[in-house]
């Protein structure tokens, strides 16, 4: 089955997948603009309310195109994101290499940028850090790094693939995965994004299962979030 506008379902799916992009890239792009007046605003119950919503759609979007659109069954539009039982456990072992890789990826990044004198200030990280408690932001890491794999590695890679050979459906998602994260407000952390975009699409097609990256993805999330926890205790504490 494929898209047509003459039916009305096929059009609410459409509206729900624009609406999706919309809330990925616009708000951020915004937000990028004004950083500090956007950090000075972030509350604990605002920023999981924004997380949830957000991993709602990307959740949800993908499912309700695979469903409605490509007349798929859930279990098959499941299988279709490459969220399935099979290899399990050899992508849960990718998921952990793909983390420590990662992990060595930003030490020599960090390192680059250290030597080289260039800073990545991140007014809104650092205020989401101090705003938010560690079991709120555990909550917002499990979800919201799921959904954004659901929606970028499961979703439009798997149709990229369909469409152009696999390196360049990885690299293409990469991107829009990278862009996606333009709140940051800095260049190099997008770049960063990207790297790890490619990785992360790497292992989903090495293991054909999107737990690998699901798994690599919260893991590296939780590892940030205390590095910069204590950068920022520590910061504080010196002034």
């Amino acid at each position: 089955m494929s898209f047509s506008p003459r039916k009305p379902s096929h059009l609410l799916a459409l509206a729900l997948l624009v609406f999706t992009i919309f809330t990925i890239y616009v708000p951020p792009f915004l937000a990028s603009t004004e950083t500090e007046e956007v950090a000075e605003k972030l509350t604990e119950s605002s920023i999981l309310l924004n997380s949830l919503l957000l991993t709602s759609f990307l959740i949800g979007t993908p499912l309700v195109w695979l469903v409605i659109v490509d007349g798929k069954k859930l279990t098959d539009a499941l299988y279709f994101i490459r969220l399935k039982r099979k290899n399990i456990k050899t992508a849960l072992a990718f998921g952990l290499i793909a983390f420590v890789g990662l992990f060595v990826l930003l030490i020599f990044v960090s390192l680059v940028m250290y030597v080289s004198g260039v800073k990545a200030d991140n007014p809104v990280g650092k205020s989401i850090i101090s705003n938010v408690s560690l079991a709120t932001m555990i909550v917002m890491f499990t979800t919201q790094s799921a959904g954004e794999e659901v929606f970028f590695r499961g979703f439009i890679m798997k149709k990229l693939e369909q469409r152009v050979e696999t390196w360049a459906a990885i690299t293409m998602a990469a991107i829009l995965f990278g862009i996606a994260h333009i709140g940051y407000g800095n260049v190099p952390q997008i770049i960063i994004t990207l790297i790890i975009g490619i990785i992360l699409g790497y292992i989903v097609v090495k293991t054909d299962n999107l737990v690998s990256s699901i798994t690599a993805h919260i893991l590296f999330n939780i590892f940030i979030y205390c590095i910069a926890s204590i950068a920022l205790n520590r910061s504080t504490l010196t002034l």
